[in-house]
């Protein structure tokens, strides 16, 4: 017999894992987290943002 097994669970909705795993701040070196900074500044810097109203609405369609 094996030790493993197949479990399935009837939703409703489609599930969707992250891309990516989020960042754990204490993960981070200090190179990995100056870098991190760099990013955000720069999708600052180029307009890459969220309104609230933008982040309200993704949050009531999850």
């Amino acid at each position: 017999m094996s030790k493993t097994s197949n479990v399935y669970i009837g939703l409703e909705s489609e599930v969707k894992m992250p891309s990516k795993k989020p960042l754990v701040y204490e993960d981070l070196s200090e190179e990995d987290f100056d870098r991190e900074i760099l990013k955000a500044m720069d999708d600052l810097d180029n307009g890459r943002t969220y309104t609230s109203e933008e982040v309200e609405k993704e949050l009531e369609d999850i």
